[in-house]
């Protein structure tokens, strides 16, 4: 069972009264793996341990063996063994105390990097006396309250001017700041949909503090007067709207040409300006400078970062045509400029995005969607989407979850503010059944980014696939009263009540999906569902030959057709599209396992050696629970 945080607080305060005392169970089930990675290797990357080898072997080997929940491997005749290289056949640890010696050296080096360099890590990794499992608590802030930013919105810029070309400049030195910015481990940066809904609202300082739960906000505005661009740039303190900073920014010759070149100037003025506050609080950085932001990959062509500037626009819609058109147009400005990192990563999201909505064949798709990736992880190592777009491939297109844990684990590592990579963490980790783990990243993910309704619906979906069908439920009824136009919501709540039984609720949902995406067969098969389980068995089949008829086999997904096979009774024509479905790697054939519909094959030898056969299991899932029929949807 995992536990939560405060069994951590507990398990310290024991230590701290008995220091041979330790604790019943590892406590590093209370943080995600990635949290307790990053802090792992930011200690050894340290001053304080990068001049022994032996230390920080003995350390990554304690963590790691507390990681996989290796309890063997922490007995200290195995840490002698495996770290110290001691003979098997001589070794006694009754008469040789290297372990217990080099332990406590190493307790001695992390009480001295948490009094230094580490002195304002947000988490503490700790080796309690008499004991060889460490285990991991959040540390209180030891930075003056005064200098912590802890918590950052970057708003557009207001374009004074009203001009096109000015707001497409505002907007994209928002994008840049929150990029290089969100780079910063510990410090949370709100992305991009909630800052702009926010600056939408035309609210000062103090409220979208207080909607988005930041205490500083950038801000700032752009204004045109013949030639001549006008920047001003300031920093806010959310709690009274005290402008901590601020700056004018003056640009008059050959405008057009290097409006990039202006915006880079104003976005290194800005980290400038914020690194002596960060420096205090931030990963223990020793002086002021604008160095700890690592800058993304960019293109010094200003044609390049034109196109990649639009298409990341078009991409941000996230819908269909606003993909493949980003597509279009990320594709120009690598070829314009073929080093452009930053716009291959953007290219490989939004190819994996558009696979994802199941409108087009997976496979090739996502096969490009992971050479966009690589050659941004060629020209950019430390390119966290990049990564995470390599890990959700993995797993959700090659099923190797050992393959892809690692890889998310960095992506988080280099971007800890990528909210997308921590909803994409936490729907692969949901369906390897670790259900709390899961929960903790869908809800830092909605803590970066508040007012984005597909996260709010991610999450809802996380719930379903850990059979919390009443917060499933609940959650996705929450979306549909702020959108009552949310197709997502809409198709995935009609698929809950279809697992429960409840067909009639579902239908409406259905059919307000088709109505407002007819070519997309999603719904259509979901409405076939519901024919089935009223018992029109004749009508759905004829229903589903037509459709299937109609369909190009490149742009639907076997899941769904497998769904309307199910609900037909038609088990062989069911498992034929599984089998299908993993042929063609569609990104929903992972989800098999968890979706409750298709419970009905969990006996049957022959549903577990398919899934068997593409390297899936089948998990303990908890039973279909009932809740009282909810009044059919009124959209």
């Amino acid at each position: 069972m995992s536990r939560s945080p405060s069994y951590a607080s507990r398990d310290r305060a024991v230590a701290e009264r008995d220091p041979a005392a330790s604790p019943r169970a590892p406590t590093f089930t209370a943080y995600p793996p990635a949290l307790v990675e990053a802090t792992l290797e930011r200690i050894v990357a340290s001053q304080t341990f990068r001049r022994s080898q032996r230390h920080r072997k003995f350390l990554e080997h304690v963590v790691r063996a507390a990681l996989a929940n290796e309890h063997e491997q922490l007995k200290e005749v195995i840490i002698g063994l495996e770290v110290f290289g001691r003979d098997l056949l001589h070794y006694d640890p009754r008469t040789d105390p290297i372990v217990r010696v080099e332990a406590g050296r190493v307790r001695e080096k992390l009480a001295r990097y948490y009094a230094t360099e580490g002195a304002g890590d947000a988490f503490e990794i700790a080796i309690p006396v008499g004991s060889y499992m460490p285990h991991v608590v959040r540390r209180k802030s030891r930075a003056r309250a005064t200098h912590s930013l802890g918590s950052l919105a970057v708003l557009p810029f207001n374009n004074v001017s009203g001009r096109a070309k000015d707001a497409s400049f505002s907007i994209g030195l928002a994008d840049q700041l929150i990029d290089t910015i969100g780079r910063v481990p510990g410090l949370k940066v709100v992305a991009r949909v909630s800052a702009f809904r926010a600056h939408d609202k035309g609210m000062d300082a103090k409220a979208i503090g207080r909607l988005l739960g930041v205490k500083h906000v950038v801000e700032g505005s752009i204004q045109r007067s013949g030639s001549r661009v006008r920047c001003i740039a300031q920093l806010s303190r959310a709690r009274d709207s005290m402008r901590i900073w601020s700056q004018r920014f003056e640009h008059d010759q050959d405008v057009d040409d290097n409006l990039f070149a202006f915006q880079d100037r104003i976005t290194d003025a800005i980290l400038a300006a914020l690194a002596p506050t960060l420096a205090e609080s931030i990963d223990g950085h020793d002086s002021p400078s604008a160095s700890m932001f690592g800058r993304p990959v960019g293109s010094d062509n200003p044609q390049a970062r034109d196109l990649f500037e639009r298409a990341r626009y078009l991409a941000q819609r996230r819908s269909i045509e606003g993909f493949t058109k980003a597509i279009e147009i990320f594709e120009r400005a690598v070829v314009i400029d073929p080093r452009f990192a930053q716009a291959y990563s953007h290219l490989g999201a939004a190819r994996l995005n558009l696979a994802a909505m199941v409108f087009e064949p997976t496979l090739p798709a996502a096969a490009k969607a992971e050479a966009a990736a690589l050659r941004a992880l060629e020209l950019d190592p430390t390119d966290g989407q990049a990564h995470a777009i390599v890990a959700a491939i993995a797993y959700r297109i090659a099923f190797d979850w050992k393959k892809a844990e690692p890889l998310f684990r960095e992506a988080l590592r280099l971007a800890p503010n990528s909210m997308l990579t921590h909803n994409s963490y936490a729907t692969a980790l949901v369906l390897n059944d670790r259900h709390v783990e899961a929960i903790r990243h869908a809800q830092l993910a909605l803590e970066l980014d508040p007012l984005n309704l597909g996260l709010r619906a991610g999450k809802a979906l996380n719930h379903l696939y850990a059979r919390d069908f009443k917060t499933s439920t609940s959650e996705f009824l929450d979306v549909l009263e702020l959108d009552p136009a949310h197709l997502f919501s809409h198709l995935t709540l009609g698929s809950l009540y279809l697992s429960l039984g409840l067909h009639e609720n579902a239908m409406p949902h259905f059919e307000f999906v088709a109505a407002a995406m007819p070519v997309h067969p999603s719904a259509h098969f979901c409405k076939i569902c519901v024919y089935g389980m009223r018992g029109e068995i004749e009508y759905g089949r004829r229903e589903l030959a037509a459709l299937v008829e109609r369909l190009p086999d490149s742009h639907y997904s076997p899941f769904y057709r497998a769904m309307a096979e199910t609900c037909l009774g038609d088990r062989e024509a069911a498992y034929a599209s599984f089998e299908r479905a993993a042929q063609m790697r569609d990104i929903l054939f992972v989800t098999i396992p968890a979706y409750a519909l298709f419970d009905r094959y969990h006996a049957d030898p022959e549903f577990i050696a398919l899934l068997r056969r593409h390297g899936l299991d089948l998990l303990p899932r908890s039973p279909l629970e009932s809740f009282p029929d909810p009044s059919p949807a009124k959209h």
